[in-house]
């Protein structure tokens, strides 16, 4: 009596082989999807991040009569900004200043926790004289500046493409920046 008949049949080791090629092929391409899905997800939550602070950066107006960090008087274009993260995207604008705008009293007041990006990367906050007093717009360094509005800049860097139909407000400035401007003061 034997434990293995002859006449059964099996899988040959070409044949395990080309399964196992097909789940690999297949594996991939799923995770290659979900790649870009997690990225557009990071996306999104940036846009809510900044949508929170924007938020709060109008509450704070409201209740102050300025941004953080606004000077009323002065004649240089960029009067502060902060970047929250490792890498400031604003690191090759030398007339951009530096500054801690976002102090004690607006963190407690209107935002307990400042926002972080997902991949520990920047948002970057920057209140500029000015720009249009209605729509969005974009800065950039050469831009013609009036002396007599205020409106400030938020960017984050993106991980995908991102439609203006899709995120109704954002703007490219750049390849990879989205900004979102307030009104004008």
């Amino acid at each position: 009596m034997s434990f293995f008949p002859k006449n059964r049949k099996g899988f040959t080791l070409i044949e395990l082989l080309v399964v196992v090629a097909i789940i690999g092929l297949l594996s991939s391409v799923i995770f290659a999807s979900l790649d870009s899905a997690r990225a557009k997800a990071r996306d999104t939550r940036r846009i809510v991040d900044l949508k929170q602070l924007q938020t709060a950066l109008e509450l704070d107006y409201n209740d102050n009569g300025k941004y953080p960090g606004a000077v009323l008087s002065g004649s240089r274009h960029h009067k502060s900004s902060v970047c929250v993260g490792n890498s400031p995207l604003n690191a090759s604008y030398a007339l951009w200043t530096a500054a801690n705008v976002f102090d004690a009293s607006f963190t407690n007041s209107y935002m307990k926790v400042l926002p972080a990006d997902p991949l520990g990367d920047c948002y970057t906050y920057i209140l500029l004289y000015g720009g249009a007093a209605t729509g969005w717009r974009c800065y950039t360094p050469t831009a013609t500046i009036n002396p007599n509005l205020y409106y400030y800049l938020i960017t984050f860097k993106s991980e995908s493409s991102l439609s203006n139909t899709t995120y109704p407000g954002w703007q490219s400035a750049g390849s990879a920046r989205r900004c979102i401007l307030g009104p004008a003061i």
